[in-house]
Formats: C-alpha cells, sequence, structure tokens
C-alpha cells in the first residue's frame, strides 16, 4: 500500500500539533488495566478516532486514547488497542505504534491481559514477557510500503529489551511486587482457547496466552524500538479449573491489577530519563 507510510507520518504529525514533542517511552495499556485512571483534559487527550491515518472504531470496554500528562514528560500513555479480531489486516493493528515511533517515541513499554497456563503462576499477578510466539497471527511485515527504509526480514533474536526487563525487575523488586517471567503467545481471538488447546500450548512451554501485543512487537523491532512486555494474569487457561472462562471476569482483574502494572512501568519509564 504506497499511502502506508503517509497515514503514519501523516498521524506522527498530527500529534506533534496537538501534544508537541514526543516523549520518550510510550506505555501501551491492554483490556481493562488502564480502566481506573481518570480522564484527562482536551489538551492533553487524544481519541484513536480523531487521528486522521487510524480507523474510527469503538469497542466496549475498550478505551483508546493517547494522553501526555504534563507532569510526566517522558511517557505517554496508550489506554487501548486495535486488534485484529476487528477485522483489521494485522498492518492497522499496528498504524498507532508506527505512528508514535514516527513522532519520536524510542521505547515501548506494551502490557495485555493473558491466560496463565504455567501452574506456579496466580491470577493477579503480572508477568515480564522473555519472548513470544506468534506462529498463529497475521505478520504486519507482508505488506507493501509498511516500514519505508527498514529491511523486511527483520531479526527477532531478542525482541523484548534486555536493559529494559532488568529494570524492570529492579522496580518490581522496590515495589515488593511479584513479577513472573516467560514466553507469551499471541492467538488471533475473540473467542478463548478450548481445554485441547490450552493443553497443546502447555505442551510447547507456553506460560501465559492472549490476543494482542505479537503484531506490535514485530513493527517496532523492525523500526528499530526498544520494547518491554508485561502479561497482566487474569484467568487460568480454560480446563485448569472447573469455572468458565469470561471476559468480564478478565476485565475485572485487569482493572484491580492495572494500577500496580502503572506504577510499575512509570517506574521503569523515569529511569529512562535518568539514563
Amino acid at each position: 500500500m504506497k499511502d502506508y507510510n503517509d497515514r503514519i507520518k501523516q498521524g506522527a504529525a498530527y500529534l506533534q500539533r496537538r501534544l508537541g514533542d514526543a516523549p520518550s517511552a510510550a506505555i501501551v495499556l491492554g483490556s481493562g488495566l488502564g480502566d481506573g485512571i481518570e480522564k484527562g483534559s482536551s489538551e492533553t487527550e487524544i481519541r484513536f478516532g480523531e487521528i486522521p491515518a487510524l480507523p474510527d472504531l469503538e469497542l466496549t470496554g475498550h478505551p483508546r486514547l493517547i494522553r501526555v500528562d504534563p507532569s510526566e514528560s517522558g511517557v505517554c500513555l496508550v489506554l487501548g488497542r486495535y486488534h485484529t479480531y476487528e477485522r483489521l489486516a494485522a498492518e492497522e493493528v499496528v498504524l498507532p505504534v508506527a505512528m508514535l515511533a514516527e513522532w519520536g517515541v524510542k521505547n515501548f513499554m506494551l502490557s495485555n491481559a493473558a491466560a496463565a497456563l504455567n501452574d506456579a503462576f496466580s491470577v493477579g499477578e503480572l508477568m515480564l514477557v522473555r519472548d513470544h510466539i506468534g506462529l498463529f497471527m497475521e505478520n504486519p511485515l507482508v505488506y507493501p510500503g509498511s516500514g519505508e527504509g527498514s529491511p523486511a526480514f527483520t531479526d527477532m533474536t531478542a525482541a523484548y529489551d534486555q536493559g529494559l526487563r532488568e529494570k524492570a525487575r529492579e522496580e518490581a523488586s522496590k515495589l515488593e511486587l511479584t513479577l513472573r517471567e516467560g514466553t507469551y503467545l499471541a492467538l488471533p481471538g475473540p473467542s478463548f482457547e478450548t481445554p485441547a488447546e490450552i493443553r497443546f500450548l502447555r505442551k510447547m512451554d507456553v506460560d501465559a496466552v492472549g490476543m494482542s501485543t505479537v503484531p506490535e512487537v514485530i513493527a517496532l523491532r523492525r523500526l528499530g524500538r526498544r520494547v518491554l512486555g508485561i502479561s497482566c494474569l487474569t484467568n487460568y487457561g480454560a480446563g485448569m479449573q472447573e469455572n468458565a472462562v469470561s471476559h468480564k471476569e478478565v476485565v475485572a482483574v485487569a482493572r484491580g491489577a492495572g494500577m500496580r502494572l502503572l506504577t510499575l512501568l512509570k517506574g521503569v519509564a523515569s529511569r529512562l530519563e535518568a539514563d
């Protein structure tokens, strides 16, 4: 798509006009994780649909905003994201983060709600993503023009930045916060996994499964940005317990863990400012 890069640049220019210079870090809060955050002012908050380059979609329970807090100049918050299950191609899903990268953001902290598959993990805990499996997700790099000047065959050996992960561990220790670590696998959704699928994934040594994040990580690594990933473990995989998986419960657990997650990520962002 020859206009894809133009859309990215158009969106970045819009952010520059509305919000000024880009911060060094962006924090993306997934399903329910930003629900407890107070509403910002019109001068510091932009709805995805206001940005000319982005699709104007609404999804119940998923506010989608970009916010800059003047008191925290080194970070912007992205509340919500697009998903492939909204009938969007992967290139559309990654437009917001690609646009933020074009604006000038260098560090991305991506969070999501995920099901725990590791018996040692507990619902409500946070998991630092060491690596991911994205074999079942559409790749955002297959589209012509989706990354002008960047090689299509992007190395993913160190998709999640070691330095950012170390900062996250240190911040979690300082906050006395349990931070697990493991492999995240993304499936397109929106249905939850079957018990048979969960048994299969557990045999693959997958620690958590969700419906997002992987396309964004691929796009950002192609653009040379540093990425940190954290999953909020909102439930156990289907069949691991007797109760059925409920989206309402997923969002409720995410909402409860959201402020802990945000405190952790803001701590990591503040350390980037000090570097």
